[in-house]
């Protein structure tokens, strides 16, 4: 392309930047790719943020946060992935795709901050485009591949992060809270944390109740407390029946399913046994559990279901082989029922008499979870892509509006809620959840237009 990939390069008051020797660092690990075709690992190193914790990401090996200043690199990286030699050509590309898709969040920046530091990151993917172009002629692959990456950013998908010019200043998380699932029930959203779960108001995100994991430290001594709140959060399934909230769990292993039912400010304890005859050890381990309608469903390995009253523990009924109530998200449609299915990262709308595929949505980019709501009578559906939401007709399948921006990570979970009379949609992705209104996309706290 007429240029060497280093050209401007002792321009850049890498000094300043990176400080004095993190910027000899930079200079030496961009060298050390584009001359003897490292792996790009010094240049991650040199370039990613360690300021701030970015375990949310680590955890679902999505490309964690980097340094503002590494935006002065990427052109650099750009020329090094175009440089006819290949020497370092698919490690630059794939350190410049993990740029363009990392976690933005950070908790030193304002709001304002964070949106400007997407629109850069924008701005500086329009001047490396040429060279990323360049790139895909000579056959430089990455992870995406340059049509796939282009078309992300083109797309918004991949750079997504910041609300619409519109609603900047104007629209904010509803909660700070590391939370990948939601939950609501009733006009409660609960959100289930590291350390338990919380009940929160789902007008404003206030909390409620809170619930925290146990910790069986005299079990396991050998275990940080760190350790513990994770080695125990094996199965957490909250509900509200007429008694208010209680929570069904089961321990590591499968085993001891336990009911916890709120007594004032304190949860009660109830263990839930298995009736009958002594059975082998592997029948005990729980394969699956549901509430509804006033009674807790464990279903065992060796397929027996058993129903305990959800404010006793008892067991109510007789043990049989009848499968769980159906929890999956579900909804009628012209005289038929469909579920939602979700697999390899695509959402499958089908038939829930026949199994039939009604056809899967095009969600932009790795569906992790969705849900059902109505607007009207007209049952929709909301899917995650990436760091968006998609709405969709659940008759049709057809998208309806366009996707809806502001997390600045990947979205986890989305769930529904009728507030006020009106649709919402709760999208989680880990640090922030944000409320949506279904029907117009307005973010929280924004009115919908009259």
């Amino acid at each position: 392309m007429g240029m060497r990939w280093d050209d401007g390069l002792d321009d850049v008051p890498w000094r300043e930047l990176f400080g004095p020797e993190g910027g000899a660092e930079v200079v030496a690990a961009l060298r050390e790719l584009a001359e003897e075709g490292a792996n790009g690992d010094r240049v991650y190193e040199a370039l990613e943020d360690h300021d701030n914790d970015y375990w949310y990401a680590e955890s679902y090996n999505q490309p964690i946060g980097f340094r503002p200043e590494a935006l002065y690199a990427m052109r650099f990286l750009a020329g090094i992935a175009a440089d006819p030699s290949g020497i370092g050509s698919t490690a630059a590309l794939e350190v410049v795709e993990s740029m363009i898709d990392q976690a933005l969040d950070r908790p030193t920046m304002t709001g304002d901050e964070l949106d400007a530091y997407v629109d850069a990151l924008r701005a500086e993917v329009e001047v490396i485009r040429p060279l990323l172009e360049e790139a895909h002629r000579l056959g430089c692959a990455g992870i995406y591949g340059v049509p796939a990456l282009l078309a992300g950013i083109d797309t918004g998908h991949l750079m997504g992060g910041a609300y619409e010019h519109r609603w900047r200043g104007v629209a904010r998380p509803l909660v700070d809270s590391a939370t990948d699932r939601l939950t609501i029930l009733g006009d409660l959203l609960v959100t289930h944390e590291r350390t338990g779960l919380t009940f929160r108001s789902t007008h404003d995100g206030t909390p409620v109740h809170d619930f925290r994991f146990p910790a069986r430290a005299a079990d396991r001594p050998h275990l940080t407390v760190d350790d513990l709140v994770w080695y125990d959060r094996m199965s957490v399934r909250p509900f509200v029946d007429g008694d208010g909230p209680g929570v069904l769990t089961v321990d590591l292993g499968d085993r001891n399913p336990r009911l916890w039912r709120l007594d004032g400010t304190t949860w009660r304890e109830i263990f839930l046994r298995r009736p009958g005859l002594p059975l082998r050890p592997s029948a005990w381990k729980v394969r699956d559990t549901a509430t509804l309608g006033g009674e807790c469903y464990i279903r065992y390995r060796d397929g027996v279901t058993v129903r305990f009253g959800a404010r006793t523990g008892e067991p109510s009924g007789v043990p049989s082989r009848a499968p769980l109530p159906l929890t999956a998200d579900r909804y009628e449609a012209n005289g038929r029922t469909f579920v939602l299915r979700r697999e390899y990262g695509q959402v499958e709308r089908v038939d829930a008499e026949t199994g039939e595929s009604a056809g899967s949505l095009n969600s932009v980019g790795y569906a992790f979870a969705s849900c059902v709501y109505r607007v009207g009578d007209r049952p929709y559906l909301a899917v995650t892509g990436l760091r968006q939401l998609h709405r969709f007709d659940a008759v049709t399948g057809e998208e309806v509006g366009p996707p809806l921006f502001g997390h600045r990570r990947h979205v986890r979970d989305v769930t529904s809620a009728v507030v006020d009379g009106r649709p919402q949609l709760y999208s989680a992705d880990g640090v922030t959840v944000r409320r949506w209104d279904a029907e117009t996309g307005t973010p929280w706290p924004a009115p919908p237009p009259s």
